[in-house]
């Protein structure tokens, strides 16, 4: 299991594993902006998302967050889409997708 997958599953928890779970994200400036999304900063998420996703869209509120690959093609079937319903927390449903999209592109996955 990778620190990244680590690093999801904990956060699935509803626990921050610490600081030594920022290099799973290449740095600490990115790590830190995870623990700060983590805690409901969704200011923290957008700039996550910016950093570690160029060309995803995105969307989230009370309902949950969704994480996408944005296409050229007319029709976009849904399939790249990172969903997470987190109701009360809408900050780690977005850093939870945003993770999993992320894993997904590290890992060369279409």
């Amino acid at each position: 299991m990778s620190d990244l997958d680590k690093l999801i599953a904990a956060v699935e928890g509803g626990i921050w594993p610490g600081p030594d779970m920022h290099d799973a994200l290449g740095s600490d400036r990115r790590g830190e902006l995870a623990y700060a999304a983590f805690n409901g900063s969704l200011d923290a998420d957008l700039a996550l998302h910016e950093a570690l996703l160029p060309g995803h869209g995105w969307g989230a509120g009370p309902w949950g967050a969704r994480v996408w690959l944005y296409s050229d093609h007319p029709k976009w079937d849904g399939s790249e889409r990172h969903e997470v319903d987190m109701v009360n927390a809408p900050a780690r449903a977005w850093l939870l997708a945003i993770l999993r999209a992320y894993r997904q592109q590290r890992d060369g996955q279409p």
